[in-house]
């Protein structure tokens, strides 16, 4: 993986994380940014497009599937992020990357899930997990394109 992409995921989703930790939503103006980045880079040669391209509709599908099934519970900030980072992870580094966000944000909530100490409007930042999860499957090792 190009060191260029490793930067850009840390700042965009740098960015991302200090503002969802602190506000509870993600800045449009930093996706927008890591897209446009993105997306120069693909043209530029640094990604391969169809993999940019299937890793974005890969997360758009599968992110916006879970923010109606929950009922608007996942922000759109969120589904825009994961977009821009699966377009830099590509499809399968993706979905393990979005599994073990998933995971580690489940076994966080677990405990208060026990206790039913979580409540209905009960909001978790997960751009840092996703940015965490997407910068460890960058070095996945295996036959992943």
């Amino acid at each position: 993986m190009n060191t260029a992409m490793v930067l850009l995921i840390l700042l965009v989703g740098g960015w991302a994380s200090w503002v969802d930790i602190r506000e509870l939503r993600i800045p449009d103006t930093a996706i927008v940014l890591g897209l446009s980045a993105s997306l120069t880079a693909t043209f530029a040669g640094l990604l391969p497009p169809l993999e940019f391209l299937t890793g974005s509709l890969t997360a758009a599908v599968q992110m916006l599937s879970i923010r109606l099934i929950t009922r608007n519970r996942l922000g759109l900030g969120d589904v825009k992020l994961g977009i821009f980072l699966a377009g830099i992870l590509g499809p399968l580094r993706w979905i393990i990357a979005a599994a073990a966000a998933s995971i580690t944000i489940l076994s966080c909530l677990l405990p208060r899930i026990i206790r039913r100490d979580v409540g209905k409007q009960e909001l978790v930042p997960m751009a840092p997990v996703l940015t965490a999860c997407s910068l460890l499957c960058l070095y996945v090792p295996g036959n992943l394109p």
